[in-house]
């Protein structure tokens, strides 16, 4: 058998065993995790449940409550902020042997703002088994998943006014913008993770009986 061959059985293992759903989700800026709930019969205490899930998002909510970009959530991308704390922690650039990656002539300004843009895809599977012993259960529920996030760092056409870059100085901007970046330990502005996103084992007490009075009306 050819890895091919085992991907198509992989999958189509996948669709047999998964169900298609609508949950509530439960309130995540990410992923979109949610609590399993079975269904119980006094004949069926032990259930066996699998999905499938996939995940796609360009936006999110501020604190603020603001429409943002992924990448914005937890605030604006600002140089100086971030050149200030680099230099505040002691944060040394090798290449040059100072703390602050900015130019002298741009450290004295109160702001430099940029624009963040980006998305995070993913695609995961979901398995929870619970195994009743009578009234006691056990169960287990798990996630397998993999996240891209990808983003990108554009100056403004604001900020190139504000500061009256030529095409020399947005250069020299952006180039100690990637410096910046590389002192805060950030080399790519690409995610790619797989794994087990959330392992869950636990311990249920539950009595499940026929309605004592029944009821119709005709």
């Amino acid at each position: 058998m050819n890895r091919f061959q085992f991907k198509k059985l992989f999958i189509l293992f996948l669709l047999l065993t998964s169900a298609i759903e609508i949950s509530a989700m439960i309130d995540n800026r990410f992923l979109p995790l949610y609590r399993p709930e079975y269904t119980r019969y006094p004949c069926k205490r032990s259930v066996l449940s699998s999905n499938v899930f996939f995940l796609f998002s360009m936006g999110g909510r501020s604190f603020d409550e603001c429409n943002v970009n992924v990448p914005e959530i937890f605030g604006k991308y600002d140089l100086i902020n971030i050149s200030k704390a680099l230099e505040a922690t002691g944060s040394l650039d090798p290449a040059r042997n100072v703390r602050n990656p900015l130019s002298p002539q741009w450290q004295s300004l109160t702001r430099i703002p940029w624009e963040l843009e980006g998305s995070i895809e993913g695609a995961g599977w979901w398995y929870g088994y619970e195994q009743a012993f009578n009234d006691f259960s056990l169960g287990i529920s798990l996630y397998a998943l993999k996240v891209i996030a990808k983003q990108s760092v554009i100056l403004p056409e604001s900020t190139i006014t504000e500061m009256r870059l030529n095409k020399g100085g947005e250069t020299q901007l952006r180039q100690e913008q990637l410096q910046a970046n590389k002192l805060l330990g950030i080399e790519s502005l690409q995610f790619n993770k797989s794994g087990f996103a959330d392992v869950d084992l636990y311990a249920r007490y539950g009595i499940v009986k026929e309605y004592t009075h029944k009821f119709k009306k005709s």
